[in-house]
């Protein structure tokens, strides 16, 4: 659990943040902290790795420089997720993508004009120190009014009492009508007795939406996975069954062949997606060296795809071997 320390609660108190959280996962993904940053917990540090299954849509008003890694303004930004599966995504004003981040970054900065939103991600597993992203700017503390001085009364004179009158009653005034409930962000309707939860699919972001709207879409064979009531145009999907993300986590296909290669104790896993991705498994340990790698070295498999270039297609061709001998071993 994720606990405010005792500096920040001394800190002074700042004027009124450019940074608005839209929406969130139950265990507050986001905090926005004072000076013009924003955190993935109530400090700011890398101390504490942020949680798996974490969402948060957040957005900056104004005109800056934001920085997500680096000393920008005296203030010291940060930026370390799981390279590839825990990502900071740049959105338009309708919630799309138009570029992404991950993995630790250094002197990385986004130029804001007027408004800008950010979506941060995290996948069901492997997390790290996380992020803190801060403006350019500079900000003072409020200052403490100073008391209001008590008036200095005037002498009370004796008054001169007025005959005592019937008093006139009061016209009673007509009681004021309660105000109608809105409906919150994830529904539709005008009102309380009006308000339906955005079905599967869809969602919406404001009070009082006449309509929910279309979820961005899911690839092919994917499948919602959020209950409804959704408020983020990003809805939560998954694959569907008897399929399995490819791609980096952006597709969804069938697998088509696999071939288990084992040495010593050692055993890899080579799994060939109907769309041509090829994932290797077997875990921390099992690893390829390859001129044509991403990377120079070894790069650890554990379940993560790797797109492999020429030795793809090489066992490809070996499976389709493979597969013909045992159909020539059963015909005997």
């Amino acid at each position: 659990m994720k606990t405010i320390s005792a500096a920040l609660l001394a800190a002074p108190v700042f004027a009124s943040s450019p940074w608005n959280i839209i929406s969130q996962s139950s265990n507050n993904a986001c905090h926005i902290l004072e000076n013009g940053c924003i955190a993935d917990d109530d400090v700011g540090t890398l101390n504490e790795n942020y949680a798996n299954n974490e969402h948060c849509t957040f957005e900056y008003t104004g005109t800056a420089r934001i920085s997500f890694s680096g000393n920008i303004n005296g203030k010291g930004s940060h930026f370390h997720t799981e390279s590839g599966w825990d990502v900071m995504k740049i959105l338009n004003s309708n919630f799309q993508e138009t570029a992404r981040t991950s993995g630790e970054k250094n002197y990385l900065y986004v130029d804001v004009a007027n408004r800008q939103r950010f979506q941060f991600t995290s996948d069901h597993s492997v997390t790290r120190g996380g992020f803190k992203v801060c403006d350019d700017k500079t900000y003072t503390a409020d200052p403490t009014k100073a008391p209001t001085k008590a008036p200095t009364k005037n002498p009370t004179k004796n008054p001169t009492k007025a005959p005592t009158k019937n008093p006139t009653k009061a016209p009673t005034k007509a009681p004021t009508k309660a105000p109608t409930a809105a409906c919150v962000p994830g529904q539709s309707g005008q009102g309380e007795g009006d308000c339906q939860d955005c079905g599967i699919g869809t969602y919406s972001t404001t009070y009082n939406a006449p309509k929910c709207e279309p979820c961005l879409a899911h690839p092919t064979n994917g499948a919602w996975t959020h209950a409804a009531g959704q408020s983020d145009a990003n809805c939560p999907w998954g694959c569907a069954d008897g399929h399995s993300p490819t791609h980096g986590g952006t597709k969804c296909d069938a697998e088509g062949a696999t071939l288990s290669l084992k040495a010593g104790s050692k055993t890899a896993l080579f799994t060939m997606h109907k769309n041509g991705a090829l994932k290797l498994s077997g875990g921390d340990d099992i690893c390829i060296e390859a001129p044509n790698c991403a990377t120079s070295g070894s790069t650890s498999a554990d379940s993560h795809e790797r797109r492999l270039g020429d030795m793809g297609a090489e066992i490809s061709t070996r499976f389709d071997a493979l597969e013909a001998r045992m159909a020539a071993l059963e015909a005997r």
